[in-house]
């Protein structure tokens, strides 16, 4: 089973006094190219100063494209740090310091480490009530992968294909073999259009790279698109006139699968 490690984050109100409260927790695994986190900073609101906001905002900025792979994971970092060392989480432990710190790392492994963290989560950090379900390129290919095997399709789906473009390879989270490849990758967009619109655009770039081969011509990709506002038609029609087909939801996946022949993805 894979091997993950976790920290608290910790803030301290007075630092003379040493009496941290938990705010935030960090799951990270080098071998699994994972980096998940949780900030709640409830506990301490009432202690923030507009300097600590800032931080835990700079903080996550820095983390969410890291954590929704918006960033290539050999070169993504954390305050300088790269994420892709194992002892990532050691080294941020041992170097952030005053009034926002890392526990030092504890072990544990885990089959589904999104779930691992919100249980994590739910234990050490948050102060209870409603929570707005966590959204991340991981939990939205993790809900694509249960509406496929409840359909039977366990056993078929690929994890992590690799395409090959003109100019480069490109990984994409999952695909199944049937009458064609079907290719899926997720996006989790933000509020800000212009953002969201040059991250279709990438994707919209990567698949016209990919069909300029032969090989790729008789394939498809399918993008899943979550939105944290409104949607954005100029990014979805870049997307179409680039033959990439868009879903909404999940469960629009088995749409697109032709059951009758579907087999074992080779190479």
């Amino acid at each position: 089973m894979p091997e993950f490690r976790y920290s608290l984050v910790k803030f301290f109100p007075n630092v003379l006094r040493d009496e941290p409260v938990n705010v935030g927790i960090i799951l990270h695994s080098a071998t699994e190219r994972y980096l998940g986190y949780r900030f709640d900073l409830r506990r301490a609101a009432s202690k923030l100063t507009r300097a600590d906001k800032d931080t835990f905002r700079h903080y996550t900025e820095q983390l969410d494209p890291i954590e929704n792979q918006d960033v290539d994971w050999d070169t993504a970092s954390f305050e300088s740090f790269h994420v892709a060392r194992p002892d990532f989480l050691s080294v941020v432990a041992d170097t952030l310091g005053n009034k926002i710190r890392l526990e030092s790392p504890r072990g544990l492994v885990a089959e589904d480490p999104d779930s691992k963290l919100e249980d994590l989560f739910g234990q050490f950090v948050s102060v209870g009530g409603q929570h707005v379900r966590r959204v991340t390129k991981n939990t939205i290919v993790r809900d694509v992968k249960v509406a496929l095997n409840d359909r039977g399709l366990r056993d078929y789906v690929k994890s992590r294909p690799i395409v090959t473009g003109q100019h480069r390879n490109y990984t994409l989270p999952l695909g199944i073999r049937h009458s064609h490849r079907t290719l899926i990758d997720a996006l989790k967009l933000g509020s800000g259009d212009d953002a969201n619109y040059r991250t279709m655009a990438a994707t919209a770039k990567l698949w016209q790279d990919a069909r300029s081969l032969p090989a790729n011509r008789s394939a498809e990709l399918c993008v899943l698109l979550h939105y944290s506002s409104n949607r954005l038609l100029e990014g979805e029609r870049l997307l179409s006139d680039d033959n990439v087909q868009i879903l909404h939801r999940a469960p629009e996946v088995i749409g697109r699968v032709d059951f009758d022949r579907v087999r074992a993805w080779e190479g």
